[in-house]
């Protein structure tokens, strides 16, 4: 089955920024199961305070949270 390439609406380049916290591998049917990561992500990074942990090499402070897919050949190169 082919699939339609997707065009952008638009492109931006940004500034390159950095990002700092914790981080982890999971996968939707881990999240949907109720055995995922990323709520235990976000319980972590409020009780242990992460973010002041990190402000002595933060600019501008901001919270943001990037959630971001890879297929499962990236995940896996030597498949």
């Amino acid at each position: 089955m082919m699939h339609k390439r997707l065009v952008p609406a638009r492109i931006e380049e940004l500034p390159s920024f950095t990002l700092a916290g914790v981080s982890a591998i999971t996968t939707n049917e881990a999240e949907f199961s109720g055995a995922g990561k990323i709520v235990g992500l976000f319980e972590q990074f409020h009780s242990q305070h992460i973010a002041e942990h990190l402000s002595h090499s933060v600019h501008q402070p901001t919270n943001t949270a990037v959630i971001s897919t890879m297929s499962k050949a990236m995940q896996d190169p030597m498949k």
